[in-house]
């Protein structure tokens, strides 16, 4: 499955994309970055410190011929921080092969091919014993070096070209996600990934690789590099590899345009510190061939029966070396058979070496059949004899761990072998974390954390420290293992594709969005992210009662507007139609209104139609004998003439 990546945006360049993140996530993160970073306001801005290894060193080493080298060195180490801040995960890688060095104080800080401390208090320093065995090709000692610093020295020109000391440790880390984009706003599925880096030391860091990995669920593929929907890496062409200095705070924000429901972002991260200082002194004592020599021509008892032996009754030695032992398809590999006559004459025989199925050789300098290859040899004296070939890997079925057998050297008077080789046919690493940490928002501004720790990889995984960033004045209870102190556990061992899990309750806020530190696994074998159970509820019950809120809002505000308005237009409406109703009736009574004239013959008509009425009435009374109820003569003719005068002056008032 193909994933585009539209755009890859600082923050200064992002805003607009860096909104759509939830800004109390996104505020939270930050604030307890800012708080972690008030640890180092009373540093000087030039104020410079740097940790410290140091080693002392006593034994021996034996050169034959100066190209062989017999080593048998004891010795201390201290890890010094001189810092007033706690670093976590400190790994210092080194190269000591083919010699072993074995741990002997018991303090469990070397694994493997690196010096690693979980934890490392301010202001003081760890201590351990070593011891350093082997035979190998070349000096194990720079000059005015010990064998343990000159390895350190050697891993860093091998794999940096450079002598300056690098020291990897982890810095708090967060990854949070965006909801998705509706598509039918902005036409594609995107969602905005951001992750934030915050180094609260007086340090500077140097971001060597930060790596975000998409999965299609909670649980990984085991099958991982192709089990991933996705990934982006930094630095990159656009964003180079840059210096997190001290009290800074580093975020990258991706889109990624193809999201869906369901699918998981995973946080890798390497960061180191520059300029470590590794310093030592020694008192090994040197030997040379001459040196054995001289013992040799001595005869000793060693055997029951009285036989006188030499020291050295087998002068040739061979040694096989493979540059690589983790393995996939497509992946090559430098093979070195190495044969050393520490005798005074040339040696002939026949060398045989033969590769695992799933190899094919690259280059082969001698005579090869399938899988086998032969060399007739002549070795000579004070001086090895070197044999290379390159193989090719080409298998993608098989996994797990295999050995390259054993080169074999016929001599005419013995048969000589070298050891053998493991190797990893590896899908899976031999150690691979995956950490997701689940919150779920309570009650009371409480907060249930819950965090899986999976072991996806081939080995059991133990004596691992898992560490949250809790305060002291934080809330810890309901814990559902015992943890080693506040906010820290340590885990025994967790089986290959078993999962070890904790829950608790806390009121923190500020940085409960920070991804826990684990101790004791190479943090570019760890991957970790975050789950914000409940959000996306949260967010729609808030949003919920926004809309209601908002909406009885509306209503108590708008009806009685509503009502006001319609109320006053009709209002408006009934006076407009009055009075245009009053217009009109008047309208009419101007066109139908009879003239002066009219009016005054009207009166009169009726004067005398009322006077003809009024005789025949008093004719009539006058019969009955009764007089009551009718007006004089006078009084009648007088208000005739008041009302002809008024309606004159109507008249001339209208005029």
């Amino acid at each position: 499955m193909s994933i585009s990546l539209s755009g890859v945006f600082h923050r200064s360049m992002s805003a607009v994309l860096a909104a759509r993140l939830s800004k109390t996530v996104r505020f939270s993160a930050l604030l307890f970055s800012f708080f972690s970073l008030l640890l180092i306001s009373s540093l000087s801005a030039h104020a410079e410190v740097q940790v410290e290894f140091r080693f002392d060193e006593r034994g021996k080493i034996i050169s034959y011929y100066d190209n062989y080298f017999v080593t048998n060195v004891n010795g201390t180490a201290w890890v010094i921080n001189p810092s007033n801040v706690t670093l976590y995960d400190v790994v210092l890688p080194f190269t000591l092969y083919p010699m072993t060095v074995v741990e002997t104080s018991g303090t469990h800080y070397i694994d493997v091919d690196k010096i690693v401390v979980s934890s490392l208090p301010p202001m003081s320093n760890i201590s351990f014993e070593y011891k350093i065995v082997g035979i190998p090709l070349v000096d194990p000692m720079d000059p005015g070096r010990g064998v343990f610093e000159s390895g350190i020295v050697r891993f860093l020109r091998k794999h940096y070209g450079t002598e300056e000391g690098r020291l990897y440790s982890s810095l708090m880390g967060s990854l949070q996600k965006s909801n998705l984009e509706k598509e039918n706003v902005t036409g594609r599925k995107g969602r905005l990934v951001t992750v934030v880096l915050s180094n609260p030391t007086p340090f500077k860091y140097y971001i060597e690789r930060i790596r975000i990995i998409k999965t299609a669920g909670m649980n990984p593929n085991q099958n991982y590099t192709t089990g991933w929907l996705a990934t982006w890496e930094f630095p990159n062409e656009r964003f180079p590899k840059r210096v997190l200095e001290p009290g800074e705070i580093y975020d990258i924000d991706v889109l990624d345009t193809n999201a869906s429901e369901g699918e998981v972002y995973w946080l890798s991260s390497d960061v180191y510190i520059p300029d470590v200082i590794i310093t030592g002194s020694n008192s090994v004592k040197r030997f040379t061939q001459e040196d054995v020599l001289l013992i040799e021509g001595e005869e000793v008892e060693a055997l029951e029966n009285g036989t006188n032996i030499s020291l050295l009754e087998q002068p040739v030695f061979i040694q096989k070396s493979v540059s690589k032992t983790v393995f996939q398809p497509g992946d090559t590999a430098e093979v070195e058979i190495a044969l050393t006559n520490l005798g005074f004459e040339t040696r002939e025989g026949w060398l045989y070496d033969s590769i695992p199925s799933g190899f094919q050789f690259a280059s082969l300098p001698g005579n090869s059949s399938g899988t086998n290859a032969t060399w007739h040899v002549k070795i000579p004296p004070k001086k090895p004899l070197i044999m290379r070939y390159s193989l090719l890997y080409s298998d993608n079925i098989s996994i797990g761990l295999d050995y390259f057998p054993a080169a074999k050297l016929v001599l005419s008077e013995d048969t000589l072998y070298s050891q053998t080789i493991p190797f990893v046919r590896q899908y899976v690493p031999e150690k691979m974390i995956y950490i997701q940490k689940t919150i779920r928002y309570s009650i009371n501004d409480e907060v249930v954390v819950k965090i899986d720790v999976m072991n996806m990889g081939q080995t059991p995984i133990k004596d691992v420290v898992l560490k949250e960033y809790l305060a002291s004045s934080d809330v810890f209870r309901e814990i559902s293992k015992q943890p080693y102190s506040k906010g820290v556990w340590k885990i025994d061992e967790i089986p290959p594709a078993d999962t070890w899990t904790v829950t608790y309750v806390t009121n923190e806020r500020a940085g409960i969005e920070l991804l826990p530190q684990v101790f004791g696994v190479s943090s570019s074998m760890i991957m970790k992210t975050l789950v914000m159970e409940n959000v996306v509820r949260s967010d729609m019950k808030f949003s919920s009662t926004r809309f209601i809120e908002i909406l009885g809002l509306s209503v108590a505000v708008l009806l009685p507007v509503i009502y006001f308005v319609v109320s006053k237009r009709r209002r408006t409406e009934k006076v407009r139609r009055a009075s245009e109703l009053e217009r009109r009736i008047k309208h009419l009574k101007r066109e139908t209104e009879p003239d002066t004239s009219t009016k005054i013959r009207a009166i009169l008509n009726e004067t005398r139609s009322a006077g003809e009425h009024h005789r025949h009435s008093s004719a009539a009374h006058s019969r009955h004998g009764s007089h009551h109820g009718h007006k004089p003569p006078e009084q009648e003719l007088s208000e005739i003439e008041q009302r002809i005068r008024q309606i004159k002056e109507n008249a001339e008032e209208k005029k």
